[in-house]
């Protein structure tokens, strides 16, 4: 069973960056990710039945399952949604977040029972990345010509790629293939500076600069430092990027703000469509064309309060949690590095709706792991 679980976090790490683009290859080739995590879902649980035993702490078992209960529980009761699915395709498009959810339970238990499985499916998402960002598209998206990655959202491969830097640098602490590791960092901060992201573009610059701060250790620094050189590099000579129109975009301010804080007030004024157990997605262009563009606002639109307050109680205690540790002066490089990447997610869901993407629910997976070591 150990052999089984290890070779699925593999394909788990390495699917983790394959986008619908890609879909061209096998319209399944997008939906790997999950498959794995639900198959990874079923041995852990046969295994603790089996064992009788919980491989994850009690009240992460309590949260996932009242959780899991209240998503299927609103589900249920939109029935009409749920019949309305003709392809076994859409099933994992209808059902993302409670599978998602699977997924991060499924991860915790690997995560907290080895933490070398962290390293694996960090090195095997790194690869994956790396091998398929020079296949990426560019899409004209709100006014400029931005890279989508494998993705059909910009925002979406923006996300994955602050993840591939945050991956890279916990990765440089292992001591080896330091030279890959730093090119990984060059290749994502190209791209995410391609995306034209500017809430990912400051996510990554406040984490960045967080760790920056925290570290005294020349090593430690070296890394972070080459970051915001990259970064600088990058922004300060490329003419490609100009010539793309996502240099004025990042550095843009008016357009972003006002853009959506219409957003949130156009869902939020018709909060009685949405308030007691959400809607569905294909009705959001009643209130707005844009998705919610906050990943709280989000959930809420998409699953009703009652997923609300149990995501937001949660997400709350892990990044209180994440606070304390962050700033102790005993906290290991490679803790503060998934915790400042949880802390550049939490930024970019102020301005993104980053819930959908699996690279949240992943990280999150991390953080509880680190907080729970403690």
């Amino acid at each position: 069973m150990k052999q089984i679980e290890n070779v699925l976090i593999c394909i788990m790490g390495l699917s983790m960056a394959w986008g619908e683009q890609l879909n061209v290859i096998n319209p399944l080739v997008s939906k790997i990710f999950v498959i794995a995590g639900v198959l990874l879902f079923l041995i852990l649980v046969i295994e603790s039945l089996g064992a009788g035993k919980k491989r994850v702490l009690n009240p992460m078992n309590t949260w996932f399952w009242l959780t899991l209960s209240t998503i299927l529980l609103v589900l249920f009761l939109r029935f009409d949604e749920i019949s309305s699915i003709k392809e076994s395709s859409e099933i994992i498009d209808k059902f993302k977040i409670p599978i998602f959810l699977i997924i991060l339970w499924s991860l915790c238990s690997c995560f907290q029972s080895n933490s070398k499985l962290i390293t694996l499916f960090l090195l095997s998402f790194l690869l994956s990345f790396i091998a398929t960002a020079p296949f990426g598209v560019d899409v004209e998206y709100e006014f400029a010509t931005r890279f989508a990655g494998t993705y059909a959202n910009p925002n979406t491969y923006a996300v994955e790629c602050v993840f591939a830097v945050y991956a890279s640098l916990y990765l440089l602490s292992h001591g080896r293939f330091k030279y890959f590791y730093y090119i990984a960092i060059l290749i994502a901060v190209y791209y995410l500076l391609r995306t034209g992201s500017r809430g990912a573009f400051s996510s990554l610059s406040i984490g960045v600069a967080l760790l920056t701060m925290l570290h005294s250790t020349a090593k430690q620094k070296v890394a972070i430092f080459s970051v915001v050189g990259i970064m600088l590099l990058i922004v300060s000579s490329s003419s490609i990027l100009a010539s793309y129109g996502v240099l004025d975009r990042l550095f843009e301010k008016s357009y972003s703000g006002n853009i959506r804080l219409t957003i949130w007030a156009s869902y939020l004024s018709n909060i009685d469509m949405f308030f007691w157990i959400g809607m569905k997605e294909e009705n959001f262009q009643l209130i707005n064309h844009f998705t919610p563009h906050n990943s709280f606002l989000g959930l809420w639109v998409r699953y009703g309060i009652f997923l609300l307050i149990s995501y937001i109680t949660f997400y709350i205690l892990l990044f209180i949690k994440s606070i304390i540790i962050f700033f102790k002066k005993k906290s290991k490089y490679t803790d503060r590095v998934i915790i400042a990447m949880f802390f550049s997610l939490t930024q970019s869901g102020m301005t993104m709706e980053n819930t959908p993407q699996r690279d949240t629910w992943v990280i999150l997976a991390l953080v509880f792991t680190i907080i729970t070591s403690y």
